[in-house]
């Protein structure tokens, strides 16, 4: 599943929306989850409520821009952000580190313009992801694959196990203990319930029987795992 989020006026955002469809079905196998955010209350749910984004279009000149985009990328380190503008504000406001841009579209959109970026924005950032080595999560409705860079740890928990990343979480059937023979080299189990990205792990605080990982996310230590955990840090 790829994930997209445009903010802004709905004529361009479907523009937009129209080149990432043809864009995803031209160079993947996937399916495109596309969210269109049109106003500021809008927004405020999307930010609250979304897990995921791999990109991001939006809008500066509408509705605090700035301070949205600044939001948005907040959340979402890792997704491409494509920016619209127009010539009534200056880049130095946008073209900064706390948004970093991918690529910047002007208004009046052109189709022309539009579709070389979406194309680039593929090439560069979707295409590259997905050949990144990945944890693939299959249900029912869709088939999620999520780099093994981005997981934070493995939990069980209401008889389905859990892959965590900063953002978001799926559940999926299968066991802890399944888990930890396939992926040992990736994965280290600190507790009877969660096995954590080894190069996620920030801290290990075996007095106070916690891991903290990165982003600040603290994760229980059991006393059957402590010698293991301590022998590797």
């Amino acid at each position: 599943m790829i994930y997209a989020v445009g903010q802004g006026e709905r004529k361009e955002i479907s523009l937009l929306e129209k080149e990432i469809r043809e864009r995803t079905a031209l160079n993947t196998d996937e399916e495109l989850n596309f969210v269109g955010i049109y106003t500021r209350e809008a927004f405020e749910q999307f930010i609250e409520k979304e897990q995921q984004a791999d990109i991001l279009c939006a809008d500066v000149t509408v509705f605090q821009g700035i301070e949205q985009v600044e939001a948005m990328r907040k959340k979402y380190p890792k997704a491409a952000l494509v920016l619209i503008a127009d010539m009534s504000i200056s880049p130095v406001s946008y073209m900064k580190p706390t948004i970093l841009a991918a690529a910047l579209l002007l208004k009046p959109l052109q189709e022309t313009a539009a579709a070389q970026v979406i194309k680039e924005i593929f090439q560069c950032y979707i295409e590259q992801a997905m050949d990144e080595e990945v944890f693939v999560v299959e249900t029912r409705e869709e088939k999620q694959r999520i780099p093994y860079s981005q997981i934070l740890y493995f939990e069980a928990r209401s008889k389905k196990i859990y892959v965590c990343t900063q953002n978001y979480e799926y559940g999926f059937y299968d066991t802890i203990d399944h888990l930890e023979e396939q992926y040992s080299e990736l994965f280290v189990r600190c507790h009877r319930s969660f096995l954590v990205n080894r190069k996620m792990i920030e801290q290990v605080k075996l007095s106070q029987n916690h891991l903290t990982l990165n982003g600040g996310v603290e994760i229980p230590l059991s006393r059957s795992y402590k010698s293991q955990i301590k022998e590797l840090y």
